[in-house]
């Protein structure tokens, strides 16, 4: 499988990326993300956490002018979200909260707003379709997961690596 890059406009250290852009179908995608940045008392040697708003507005306005679209995932940064649409420059965004029903997208300032589920406990596909006139239209389909889903070697070895690097993260960063 492909490498997951981390993603974010506002968190800034080792591995984050401020944006992602990726051709799709003739399409030009640009992603960003943007989270909370957490309580201040609470530091992370290694990595800044800035403002969600005003990071996002630099990296938004770029991806902007060097993709067809725009996808902004917001983690619990839902009040500097919905100010980041009044520009009109972010089509899609997906929101990663706590949600446990199955909301159907939305429209947001003009963009498409869809929700994750709870823990990854779902599946989610969401598929954008584009008219003629740069519209776009969304299906958002959840997938309940459970022990019946067959397990997938490459899949396994992504999570334990991601597991291991985690560990290894937080034994540096917060083991005396």
């Amino acid at each position: 499988p492909p490498p997951l890059p981390l993603v974010s406009a506002n968190l800034q250290g080792p591995g984050i990326h401020s944006h992602l852009i990726v051709d799709h179908h003739g399409q030009r995608i640009g992603i960003s993300g943007i989270s909370q940045p957490g309580h201040i008392s609470i530091a992370t040697p290694g990595y800044a956490r800035a403002d969600p708003l005003e990071a996002a507005q630099v990296v938004i306005a770029q991806l902007a002018a060097e993709t067809d679209f725009v996808v902004l995932l917001n983690n619990n940064a839902t009040a500097a979200t919905k100010k980041l649409l009044k520009g009109g420059q972010v089509d899609v965004v997906i929101e990663t909260a706590k949600h446990r029903g199955f909301e159907l997208p939305f429209r947001q300032s003009g963009a498409i707003w869809v929700r994750s589920y709870d823990q990854g406990l779902r599946l989610g596909e969401l598929r954008l379709r584009t008219s003629e006139e740069h519209s776009l239209t969304a299906h958002d389909r959840k997938i309940d997961l459970d022990s019946s889903m067959p397990s997938q070697a490459e899949m396994t070895s992504l999570a334990n690596d991601a597991e291991r690097e985690l560990k290894a993260l937080d034994k540096a960063l917060f083991s005396p």
